[in-house]
């Protein structure tokens, strides 16, 4: 078991804090998952359509084999994104689309299946 121990600051003494800085990796791209009792699977592709900074702009985001900081605190590269929390509150558009095949093996029917989902996660540095 851990026990953390908190001095008690006398009444003249300053409390003191501990800034941490956190980091999010998003990985994007492709992939493909199997359906167990069928036959065929689903292959769906993520990617970020739209970032938007703190002040409200839109930055265009650069997807070289090395990171490439588009501001202080936000990099990204190809099928990655790095958020430090001294950039947040950062809002993404993301765009999944998934296509599949499954064969019911029982029914013997085939089943062909395309979907495009849109979204946007706004992400917040923690209090």
């Amino acid at each position: 078991m851990t026990q953390t121990s908190v001095p008690k600051p006398s009444h003249r003494a300053q409390p003191q804090t501990e800034t941490v800085i956190t980091v999010m990796h998003l990985a994007l791209g492709r992939r493909y998952y199997e359906a167990q009792s069928f036959d065929g699977g689903e292959s769906s592709t993520i990617t970020a359509t739209k970032i938007v900074n703190r002040a409200g702009q839109q930055l265009v985001p650069v997807w070289d084999t090395d990171w490439t900081e588009l501001e202080p605190g936000l990099r990204t590269k190809a099928n990655a994104i790095e958020i430090h929390s001294s950039a947040c509150p950062v809002c993404i558009s993301f765009k999944q689309e998934r296509s599949g095949r499954v064969y019911n093996r029982r029914t013997d029917e085939d089943d062909y299946h395309t979907a495009t989902d849109i979204y946007e996660i706004c992400y917040q540095a923690g209090s």
